[in-house]
């Protein structure tokens, strides 16, 4: 999970800095922005991590319980689910993989092996895992299902105009 982190840290860094070249770039064409209070000084990240391992939310968090940090939040929560759930994907293709089946060895996996958590700890507790099921995902599977029937619908409806032509 960690090395998850540092990922998408240094994802978002590189996007900041890609964000900082494209204001410099808006800069040069249509000059400095008219409000001053929304410019910004380009990233810097060996400026930005001193700056958080100074401050003192570092420290508060630091001396803190890392087990309640985590299970208060939910984010973080979903990230771990998430991480459980590739896991347990990649477990069972390596299992299936190596199982023989007629012959033949198997390997895909199903989409709810993929959203599928492996366990939860005792830090999430039932009701918080209930909650980081994404309604996100299931919402964007619905939208895509009813737009796989909308255009079901609309092929068929082709396919009796050209009967009656």
């Amino acid at each position: 999970m960690a090395c998850e982190l540092q990922r998408r840290q240094d994802e978002l860094a590189r996007i900041l800095k890609k964000k900082d070249k494209e204001i410099e770039d808006y800069k040069m064409v249509y000059g400095p922005p008219s409000r001053r209070h929304l410019e910004t000084a380009p990233f810097n990240e060996k400026s930005f991590f001193d700056e958080m391992t100074d401050s003192q939310e570092f420290r508060t968090s630091v001396m803190s319980d890392s087990i309640s940090c985590l299970s208060a939040n939910q984010k973080i929560s979903q990230l771990y689910c998430d991480v459980m759930a590739v896991r347990k994907t990649s477990n069972k293709l390596s299992s299936k993989e190596t199982t023989e089946n007629d012959g033949a060895s198997v390997g895909v996996a199903t989409e709810a092996d993929i959203h599928t958590p492996t366990h939860q700890t005792a830090a999430i507790s039932p009701k918080k895992a209930k909650l980081s099921t994404s309604p996100n995902k299931e919402a964007e599977l619905q939208r895509r299902e009813g737009l796989k029937k909308q255009l079901e619908e609309k092929q068929k409806g082709k396919r009796k105009k050209k009967k009656l032509i």
